[in-house]
């Protein structure tokens, strides 16, 4: 998520395509389905060059992200 937050702050769409179709390859892998969705809609916003309005998404992704890691380190 902190390649995609950078991404973001510095307003590289394309950064923020690669670093969302990054995460969403990984969530996918190991059927984290919420974090796939939402990096998704992500990178689908920022093909759109949609940045504006990604904050509050980032900040959504990370706290899916963070509370998937600690459901796979509690199993």
């Amino acid at each position: 998520c902190d390649e995609l937050r950078a991404a973001l702050e510095a307003g590289d769409a394309d950064a923020v395509v690669r670093a969302a179709h990054q995460l969403k390859g990984g969530a996918g892998a190991i059927g984290a389905l919420a974090v796939t969705a939402a990096a998704g809609a992500i990178e689908r916003a920022a093909t759109r060059g949609t940045l504006d309005a990604l904050d509050g998404a980032v900040l959504a992704l990370a706290a899916l992200v963070a509370l998937t890691l600690a459901a796979l380190e509690a199993s």
